[in-house]
């Protein structure tokens, strides 16, 4: 399988993830599967929310969003400490190539940047939240 068609199908897992499961769960109620509060609100994973009281449907849809952002950070985390082995095990055993080392780095600081933009990512249900004007 070449590089492009496995880009796509995480790409595709990922988008399933995180945009269908969630407004596919908003239909006659949910259970949560991850906890969080809105306002004051706090929601416990295991509850279960009927779609036709006061906002469950949102409220369904972001404890879905919750639940696939979680299993996508700890993805995210495996992923970024596999990478800086693997910068650094081409740091290590360069001996003394300057391309091997520089490529190394690059691996090490593209691993920190995609943390970093994961990390932002936890953001999402928060700005969800904001605008959607739930109290």
């Amino acid at each position: 399988m070449n590089r492009r068609k496995i880009v796509f199908l995480l790409l595709f897992l990922i988008g399933n993830m995180v945009f269908i499961a969630p407004v596919g769960a908003a239909g006659d109620g949910c259970t949560l599967r991850a906890s969080f509060s809105i306002g004051d609100q706090r929601f416990s994973a295991g509850e279960v929310i009927d779609a036709n009281q006061e906002d469950g449907s949102l409220i369904c849809m972001i404890g879905s969003l919750y639940h696939a952002l979680n299993w996508f950070l700890y993805i995210l985390i495996i992923g970024v400490g596999l990478m800086i082995l693997y910068g650094s095990f081409l740091i290590v055993v360069s001996a003394g190539n300057p391309d091997r080392v520089a490529q190394g780095k690059r691996i090490i600081v593209f691993a920190v940047i995609g943390l970093v933009v994961g990390l932002l990512v936890r953001v999402i249900p928060s700005i969800v939240i904001y605008f959607s004007g739930v109290n």
